[in-house]
C-alpha cells in the first residue's frame, strides 16, 4: 500500500547541474514513507464506520451527546499540541519522533478493541489527538521542506515524507536539493523559530486566512468521515451495504485529488484549483441534504467528498507556497492544521444525535463552509495578484523580504 513519490528534475535543472545533476527516481526508491501509516492508522480508527458496525449498541455512543464527546475530545490535545510539536520536530530527529508516533498509535489502537465504556473509548481518543498533533503537521512541513513550489501539492496529495536528516544522499546530492530549493525561493538554511519570530509571524493575516480556509476543507471532510455510514443507513441500506456503499466516494475523491494535485502543480495556479473544488461542496452538500430519492443522495456524497479531499493537501500547498523561512513555513503549517483540528471539532458539535440519520443542519452548515471558503480564496486571490503587479512594476518592495519573489495565484 506504500506510495512512492518521484520528483522530476526538469531538464534544465540536469544541465545546471551538469555532471553532478541527482536522478531523484532512482534516490526516492528505497525512501520509506509514511503513507500507509497514516492510512491504516486512520482506518483503524474510523469512527463512522465501526460505529455502524456495532459500536453504537455496545457503547450506547447515541445517548445524548456521547459519540460528538468521543469525536471531537480527539482535537482538544491536536489543537494545543500542534506549534509545540512541529517546533520539537526541528530540534529532534524526523526519523525516531515520527516512528515513536507510529509504535504508539498502534498500541493505544489496539487497547480500543478492548474498552468497555464509552468514557474509557473517549481517553484512547484524547490520547491519539496528542500523537497526530505530531505527526499530520511534521509530515505536511517536512515535504514543504524537500520540495520546490510547483512540486508540492501532488507530494502532499500522496502524504509522503522524506526527513531532512537523511542518510540516504551523499553530501554533493544533498547540497543539489538545497540548490534547487534556494533557487526556487531562497530559504534552504535552517532558522530557529524564536519567540520574537513567532509573535511577528502571528500579524501576517494571511497566516490566518490559510487557516480559515483549510477549516473550510477538513469541517466537511470529517463530518463525511464521521456521519457518512449512519446517513446512508438512513437510506434503508444493512450495515453490510452501508460499510460498502462508503467506499466509492472515498476512492473517487483520492483519485480526484492526485488529478487536480497535478495539474496544480504542472500550472503553478493554487486559488482557481480551490475554488472549483468548494463549488463542489456547493452542490455537493445541497444534493446530500434535499435531494429525493437514494441515488441524487448518494452522487452528492462523490462531489462533496471529492471537493474537500482535494483542498486539504491544496491549501497546504497555497500556503506553503507563499512563505518564506523554514521557521515561518513551520509557524503556518502548524497553525493551518490547528485550524484544520476546529474543522474537527465543528464537525463532530454541528451534526448532532437528534438530527440523525439525515443531518440536514450539518450539511447546511458545511455548505455555508464551502461558500465562505471561496469568499476568502477570491480576497486572498485578488491581493496576491495586485502585489505581484506592484512589485513587477516597481511600486513597492519586495515580497516576504525576498527579491525576485512572487506569490502564487
Amino acid at each position: 500500500m506504500s506510495a512512492h513519490s518521484v520528483v522530476s528534475v526538469r531538464p534544465k535543472d540536469e544541465e545546471a547541474a551538469g555532471s553532478d545533476s541527482l536522478n531523484y527516481k532512482s534516490k526516492e526508491a528505497p525512501i520509506r514513507h509514511l503513507t500507509d501509516a497514516e492510512y491504516e492508522k486512520r482506518v483503524l480508527t474510523n469512527l463512522g464506520l465501526i460505529r455502524v458496525a456495532g459500536m453504537d449498541k455496545a457503547l450506547h455512543l447515541s445517548v445524548g451527546n456521547r459519540y460528538s464527546v468521543v469525536t471531537s475530545v480527539f482535537f482538544v490535545p491536536y489543537i494545543i499540541l500542534e506549534i509545540p510539536a512541529n517546533v520539537f520536530l526541528r530540534k529532534a530527529s524526523p526519523k525516531l519522533f515520527l516512528s515513536a508516533i507510529v509504535f504508539l498509535w498502534g498500541c493505544i489502537s489496539i487497547a480500543a478493541g478492548f474498552v468497555k465504556t464509552w468514557n474509557q473509548l473517549a481517553a484512547l481518543r484524547a490520547l491519539l489527538g496528542v500523537l497526530e498533533a505530531g505527526f499530520f503537521p511534521s509530515c505536511a512541513y517536512l515535504i514543504t521542506l524537500w520540495y520546490i513550489r510547483r512540486e508540492v501539492q501532488f507530494r502532499l496529495a500522496l502524504f509522503t515524507l522524506i526527513p531532512d536528516r537523511n542518510t540516504f544522499l551523499t553530501p554533493e546530492e544533498t547540497g543539489f536539493v538545497k540548490n534547487r530549493i534556494d533557487e526556487d525561493r531562497g530559504d534552504a538554511q535552517f532558522d530557529t523559530l524564536t519567540v520574537q519570530k513567532a509573535l511577528a509571524y502571528t500579524c501576517d493575516l494571511k497566516l490566518w486566512a490559510f487557516g480559515l480556509c483549510f477549516m473550510c476543507c477538513t469541517f466537511p471532510a470529517y463530518s463525511i468521515s464521521f456521519f457518512l455510514p449512519t446517513i446512508i443507513g438512513g437510506m434503508g441500506y444493512s450495515v453490510r451495504d452501508s460499510q460498502l456503499l462508503c467506499s466509492p466516494p472515498f476512492v473517487f475523491g483520492a483519485v480526484y485529488a492526485l488529478v487536480v494535485a497535478y495539474f496544480s502543480d504542472k500550472t503553478v495556479k493554487r486559488g482557481p484549483y480551490l475554488a472549483f473544488n468548494a463549488l463542489l461542496g456547493v452542490i455537493g452538500f445541497p444534493m446530500l441534504a434535499y435531494c429525493k430519492g437514494n441515488a441524487p443522495r448518494y452522487i452528492g456524497t462523490f462531489l462533496a467528498l471529492a471537493g474537500s479531499s482535494a483542498n486539504m493537501p491544496g491549501v497546504l500547498a497555497w500556503q506553503a507556497n507563499n512563505v518564506i523561512g523554514q521557521s515561518k513555513r513551520a509557524y503556518s503549517s502548524a497553525l493551518s492544521i490547528m485550524w484544520g483540528g476546529i474543522g474537527g471539532i465543528m464537525a463532530a458539535l454541528v451534526f448532532r444525535q437528534k438530527d440523525a440519520p439525515k443531518y440536514v443542519p450539518g450539511l447546511i452548515a458545511t455548505l455555508v463552509s464551502q461558500i465562505f471558503m471561496i469568499v476568502i480564496i477570491a480576497i486572498l486571490s485578488v491581493y496576491f495578484y495586485m502585489r505581484n503587479k506592484a512589485v513587477k512594476n516597481g511600486t513597492k518592495g519586495v515580497i516576504e523580504g525576498k527579491e525576485g519573489f512572487l506569490y502564487t495565484l
